[in-house]
């Protein structure tokens, strides 16, 4: 069953690097990147690439910052302190270390999981505030784009692609201003998640704080975690649930507050959820950072993808990059992209 059903994150991230190319080529922009994985025995893994089971979190490069200025260095400095945080404050044993003589084969308290990808039930949530119209973005041949109109790109690229890697994965589609609204329901078929996202607009009104908490009772609303049990470690669930937020504020620092639905999803080892932190220029006139620190905290469980861009390339490749299914991709600060070299043919 195993070989049936197990695709590595090295395949998704392959695949990945193909689609933003071709997204590119429009403007002359040639990107492709490859995770650097290393080898080693083909067994299951928790929340890990098969191939990667060898990798020593000290032996990885993390990726450097798709941003040049300082204070955008800064905000990726925030994600490596977050989640290095998570380890400190759990009083979870680093890599290197052992219980009992043995050596840990997970650093984060919880299941180990099988590296198994199975159906996943995606929620893509869109912020629709007027902060993604007046943000823009510029290519290199000169076209200018809105955050809108990039995260609805990301997005759309994400679906086509992630619909082919296993038919069974499932979307819906919320979107959120003050309030949270799911617009779509599960459904496998691509093309009604487009259709809504198509259909989406921008509130034309400011907005104000938005309450996380009011994204996750929309969510739990709509959608049943698998429940876990002893069996967890050897099987796996019949599928995930991950959310993918989609935040284009610059001046409005989101609220979480901890209800009952929110915990719930969150004490679930079958649940995930990614940024997508689409953004202006981190200055002293906005508060890009405050919202970056509160978005970090939203990885409850260490192996959350999250990713802050304020350029046009970085966004889609962002995107692109989420394809990787959560149970078999390596733990952010252990992925390690680099430009693949084409070999001449003799």
């Amino acid at each position: 069953m195993r070989n049936d059903v197990i695709t590595t994150t090295s395949t998704s991230c392959v695949m990945a690097s193909s689609i933003v190319k071709n997204e590119l080529d429009s403007d002359s922009i040639n990107i492709v990147q490859d995770i650097d994985t290393k080898s080693g025995p083909n067994t299951y893994t928790p929340n890990a690439s098969v191939n990667d089971t060898s990798s020593n979190i000290n032996d990885v490069n993390i990726p450097p910052c798709n941003l040049q200025s300082t204070a955008n260095d800064n905000l990726q400095n925030k994600l490596t302190e977050s989640k290095e945080h998570l380890d400190v404050s759990n009083n979870k044993p680093t890599e290197n270390e052992s219980v009992d003589g043995k050596p840990l084969q997970n650093e984060f308290h919880g299941p180990i999981l099988p590296s198994v990808n199975c159906p996943e039930k995606i929620i893509l949530c869109l912020d629709l505030s007027d902060e993604m119209n007046t943000t823009t973005f510029k290519s290199k041949a000169g076209d200018k784009y809105s955050g809108l109109e990039l995260g609805k790109r990301a997005i759309r690229m994400f679906v086509l692609h992630k619909s082919q890697m296993n038919p069974k994965h499932e979307f819906a589609f919320l979107i959120f201003h003050e309030d949270s609204t799911m617009i779509q329901s599960f459904t496998p078929r691509a093309q009604d998640i487009l259709t809504a996202l198509d259909d989406s607009i921008i509130e034309t009104h400011k907005s104000g704080p938005f309450n996380l908490a009011n994204l996750y009772e929309t969510i739990k609303a709509n959608i049943e975690v698998p429940a876990a049990n002893e069996t967890c470690e050897l099987l796996p669930p019949p599928y995930i649930v991950r959310v993918i937020l989609v935040y284009g504020r610059s001046q409005s620092v989101p609220v979480v507050t901890n209800t009952t639905a929110k915990e719930e999803l969150e004490s679930s080892p079958y649940f995930f959820t990614d940024v997508l932190y689409i953004h202006e220029s981190p200055s002293e006139l906005n508060q890009c950072e405050e919202i970056f620190n509160v978005l970090c905290k939203l990885d409850h469980n260490g192996f959350s993808y999250i990713f802050e861009v304020c350029k046009y390339t970085p966004i889609l490749n962002s995107g692109a990059k989420l394809l990787a299914h959560p149970l078999q991709r390596p733990r952010q600060l252990e992925a390690c992209y680099k430009l693949k070299q084409e070999e001449a043919v003799s």
